[in-house]
């Protein structure tokens, strides 16, 4: 595994980590569809979230933006995801988990409702 994928995969357990502390619920790590993949899909409360998930070794910088293609893209595989659940949801967000590694281990910063 190469070190940016390891440094995501660790991310994203912390993220997942992190969101099922504060009490949700994880539906799905690395939903892949035929636009792409989502990182975490989980639900608070009654509201789906779909978790993009961004991390930085010690030395890099975080790009918090999501770009609109990307923001596209994971419309489309929320809607794909959306579709093939058996219960109705109305309610559905985006949300961005920032993981930044330092010194004295990551810190993580949650950007609820991120785009729309």
């Amino acid at each position: 595994m190469k070190v940016a994928q390891s440094v995501g995969a660790a991310g994203e357990e912390i993220a997942a980590s992190f969101l099922r502390e504060r009490g949700w619920r994880i539906l799905a790590r690395n939903f892949r569809c035929r636009f792409g993949e989502v990182d975490l899909v989980a639900r608070d409360g009654s509201t789906v979230v779909f978790v993009e998930v961004k991390s930085s070794g010690q030395c890099g910088e975080l790009e918090e933006r999501v770009a609109a293609s990307q923001q596209r893209r994971l419309r489309q595989a929320a809607s794909i995801f959306l579709a093939g659940c058996t219960t109705v949801h109305t309610e559905y967000r985006f949300d961005v988990v920032l993981v930044t590694w330092g010194r004295s281990g990551p810190t993580v910063d949650h950007i609820i409702n991120a785009f729309q």
